[in-house]
């Protein structure tokens, strides 16, 4: 059976995702935005084996833990087209003036419609640019992890990242996202959870 566990993590309150098998014991993390002594804490307390990191897209604010992961053995996936971000200013870090960003390298770059599969669990990738180039969002099963693509009635700022669209962000959401079938519970990187029904129905910036 696969579960989730979620924790508020980095100088933000980034939406942290541990996904795991309760089978296998083994899963992986979704945009650690920093607090690793926290994520590596409630890993331990799961008992389960994590080596991963799936990154929505190369803000700051949600990997600023990859670094220090990294340095305990875990392998970080993220889109190639934001890849240089993590090592460069293009992180947004430098928003946050007050803040230490710890530059890193991704260890797997990942393309859209590529399946992963770690510790038993399926994993679609789905290219959803506009918030930025790279941005992606993670499907299991009926669940998606939206990272800043589509929050609970609202959906993600193109105003701060060059490579950010809002026109590409909407098409995004309408043309790949609500053309999935059925339902699923939506995961995003900010604030509240969500459905995707919900946001078909309500989202004041997609109907």
């Amino acid at each position: 059976m696969i579960k989730m566990t979620s924790l508020k993590t980095g100088p933000v309150g980034v939406n942290t995702y541990i996904v795991y098998d309760n089978d296998t014991n083994k899963g992986f993390i979704v945009d650690p935005g920093g607090n690793e002594d926290k994520i590596l804490s409630k890993i331990n307390e799961l008992g389960i084996e994590v080596k991963d990191i799936l990154l929505t897209h190369g803000h700051f604010d949600h990997c600023g833990a990859c670094a220090k992961l990294q340095k305990v053995g875990m392998k970080v996936y993220i889109h190639n087209s934001d890849a240089e971000k993590l090592i460069s200013d293009e992180n947004m870090s430098k928003l946050v003036p007050w803040y230490k960003f710890e530059q890193f390298e991704a260890d797997e770059k990942i393309v859209d419609g590529q399946v992963l599969e770690i510790g038993g669990i399926q994993i679609t990738v789905l290219h959803t640019p506009g918030h930025t180039s790279g941005g992606v969002c993670y499907i299991v099963d009926k669940w998606i992890f939206s990272g800043d693509t589509l929050f609970k009635n609202s959906i993600g700022r193109t105003d701060l990242d060059k490579s950010a669209s809002h026109s590409m962000l909407v098409y995004s959401i309408k043309k790949k996202l609500f053309a999935l079938e059925g339902d699923y519970d939506v995961y995003p990187g900010h604030e509240s959870f969500t459905t995707l029904n919900n946001e078909k129905q309500y989202n004041p910036y997609l109907t």
